[in-house]
């Protein structure tokens, strides 16, 4: 089988070096965070809040999303509302 040149190119090899790179530091971390937390469901909580904070960002910088954004966000609340229910 011969491998694909495009993935030997310089730029797609520095992107998977970069993104090993976060998930080794991101990967610990959270861990540490769910360690430390009151409850764990906060540090998911906290997670699952990522694309609110994304959506924020392009709404100040006027950037145009094309997805369905309110389809995204009822997901992501759902799945909020779920680890935050299950602490009782």
């Amino acid at each position: 089988m011969e491998l694909n040149s495009a993935l030997l190119d310089r730029r797609v090899l520095l992107a998977g070096l970069w993104a090993a790179f976060a998930w080794l530091i991101s990967t610990p971390a959270k861990w540490y965070a769910i360690l430390q937390a009151e409850n764990p469901a906060y540090v998911t909580m906290f997670a699952l809040s990522v694309p609110f904070l994304v959506l924020i960002v392009f709404r100040l910088s006027g950037r145009k999303e094309e997805a369905n954004v309110m389809s995204g966000i009822g997901i992501v609340a759902s799945a909020a509302a779920l680890v935050y229910f299950t602490q009782f």
